[in-house]
């Protein structure tokens, strides 16, 4: 079994404290927290930061991205600024479950990308490409 430094545990991520839009409850994997939600929660969460006019940093993991955030510290620092890190993939899913850290079921990141697509129009929102800010 791996050790606490795999897990997470103990440890809070090093990046700079802010207000937090999104609340849901975090797995920790290679001391990345990630929300324990699906398909199904998160477009209800983004619908409400469109309609509160408001700001979310979403980045979607998968377990390469996972692994070079030991190695790699501003990639480690550009996940953890995110308001909501969601696992992409399900290679993603049998970590947690092998680590003992179950995560619901998969968010692939371009799955979230077209389905906020109508939300934008809607809304009359600027799309902003993956990576962008």
């Amino acid at each position: 079994m791996p050790g606490p430094d795999c897990l997470g545990e103990g440890s809070e991520p090093s990046a700079p404290p802010r207000g937090r839009f999104v609340s849901c409850p975090k797995r920790h994997m290679f001391k990345v927290p990630i929300c324990a939600i699906g398909r199904v929660e998160v477009p209800a969460i983004i619908d409400e930061v469109i309609a509160f006019r408001g700001r979310l940093p979403v980045v979607v993991v998968n377990t390469v991205r996972l692994v070079n955030t030991q190695r790699d510290e501003v990639l480690r620092e550009s996940v953890l600024w995110s308001d909501m890190i969601l696992a992409d993939g399900i290679s993603v899913l049998w970590a947690g479950r092998l680590l003992g850290r179950p995560l619901p079921q998969p968010v692939p990141g371009i799955d979230l990308m077209t389905g906020m697509a109508g939300t934008r129009q809607r809304a009359r929102l600027s799309r902003v490409p993956p990576g962008g800010h």
